[in-house]
């Protein structure tokens, strides 16, 4: 049985986490309507999207979207997103003593690896621009 569509959300939620993080950003804008509008569009051209058909659909940010909201909330999760800053969302590492790589090891498997996490937030960060884009932690 496939994982369901929850379960989808939760891995790309995840991998995008993964991804900024990978490509250095530490912050994307919590604007709603140019966060979806910038994963709407990056989700069309990903190549890693027809393996997560749960997501699939007129508007995957918005689900996506949900997913950030209850990111933090969850258990043994390998990144979350942390809205406390007003305005931002800041992905981040729940779990103690484990490093971005190693998090991405175990996050990865056959429907995306950590190429494939970076090639999901690399355009997204780029649709989303310099003023979509934080540092928070430089």
């Amino acid at each position: 049985m496939p994982p369901s569509r929850d379960a989808q959300r939760k891995h790309v939620v995840i991998g995008l986490a993964l991804g900024v993080l990978l490509e250095g950003a530490d912050a994307v804008s919590a604007d709603k309507g140019k966060f979806t509008f910038a994963f709407n569009h990056t989700w069309r051209t990903w190549d890693r999207a027809n393996k997560f058909p749960g997501i699939n659909g007129p508007f995957p940010g918005d689900y996506i979207w949900l997913g950030l909201r209850r990111s933090g909330n969850r258990q043994m999760a390998f990144a979350a997103w942390d809205d406390s800053e007003r305005g931002w969302w800041i992905p981040y590492l729940p779990m103690e003593g484990l490093t971005l790589e190693e998090a991405v090891d175990i996050h990865s498997d056959e429907r995306a690896r950590e190429s494939d996490w970076r090639s999901l937030a690399r355009p997204f960060l780029d649709r989303l621009g310099g003023s979509g884009v934080g540092a928070f932690n430089a």
